[in-house]
């Protein structure tokens, strides 16, 4: 049966660099067995999907989540697919559930990184800065960020817990110091061990590798 592993956040955690990574290196991996279903050339991560069954609450109902159950079926038991949008941090368990389920996949791995709320939320409201979008005074904004699901990383965690099981979920924390290499690429790889080391996968760090020591900005 097909391995399937869900990158699903948090926020402000590399998730960037790391789908930028693998957006290039998407035809490489897939002649390793690992798939990004769903996605097209110019596409770097599930937002679509995410997006769809977090604000309309469709599951397979929706036409991205039916095209997506459709490639989910024509992948093979030897092959491992990847899942990755931070935004599915946002309280879509049951819906993502749901379309694996339809898809006949069970039994994925959901991987988070999450950060300290005091680092997150700083990191937060900085974006915010730098992209012109803060109105309010320091204080209602950082209420209003406490409100966030990203910032409300342990609930959202404690749902997917509860829709695929506390075995199927690990939370790793986020520290640029704590990097493999000073790569998030790496490390993301480096947190999957059992998934990674199996069968045809065990070449994928490799893989990785060489495209970090082609391109070093991949980085946070």
């Amino acid at each position: 049966m097909s391995r399937i592993l869900i990158h699903a956040g948090n926020l402000k955690t590399g998730s960037t660099a790391i789908q930028a990574v693998l957006m290039r290196l998407r035809p490489e991996l897939a002649q390793r067995g690992i798939l990004m279903p769903g996605l097209g050339p110019n596409d770097r991560a599930h937002y679509k999907l995410a997006a769809e069954i977090q604000f309309n609450r469709q599951t397979i109902g929706g036409p991205v989540s039916r095209r997506m159950i459709a490639s989910l079926k024509e992948t093979g038991p030897t092959e491992t697919v990847l899942l990755t949008a931070e935004t599915f941090m946002n309280g879509s368990s049951r819906e993502l559930r749901d379309i694996l389920v339809a898809a006949q996949k069970t039994d994925p791995t959901v991987l988070f990184y999450v950060r300290p709320h005091a680092s997150l939320i700083v990191s937060l409201y900085l974006q915010h800065v730098k992209t012109g979008v803060i109105a309010d005074s320091i204080e209602k904004r950082l209420v209003n960020m406490n409100r966030l699901s990203a910032v409300k990383f342990i609930e959202m965690i404690d749902r997917y817990s509860d829709v695929f099981g506390k075995d199927a979920v690990m939370a790793r924390e986020f520290s640029r110091d704590r990097r493999v290499g000073r790569s998030i690429v790496a490390g993301f790889w480096k947190a999957l061990p059992t998934e990674l080391e199996q069968g045809r996968t065990v070449t994928t760090a490799k893989v990785c590798s060489c495209a970090l020591g082609r391109d070093r900005n991949a980085r946070e």
